[in-house]
């Protein structure tokens, strides 16, 4: 994953939402898809799964939010403009 899947991620673990993190973070909802399929791929886990209207975090999602939010922290302390 790169720098940015690791700030969708924290955003769409938060917001439960594939439309607000796109709107969020400036980009396209399918561009979100796109980057939650990729981080699925990767972690091996659904992260969100769809329960009639609401998005539902997994455990998974649950135990990674701290430290997402954490690394994401300190990416923003040494990037520019983040």
């Amino acid at each position: 994953m790169d720098i940015k899947d690791y700030i969708v991620l924290q955003t769409l673990i938060t917001e439960r939402s594939i439309s607000k993190t796109a709107k969020l973070m400036n980009m396209s909802q399918p561009g979100v898809t796109l980057r939650l399929k990729k981080i699925r791929n990767e972690l091996k886990d659904q992260i969100l799964v769809r329960n009639g209207q609401n998005m539902e975090l997994t455990a998974r999602a649950h135990s990674i939010l701290s430290t997402l939010q954490q690394i994401n922290q300190g990416f923003m302390t040494i990037l520019p403009n983040q």
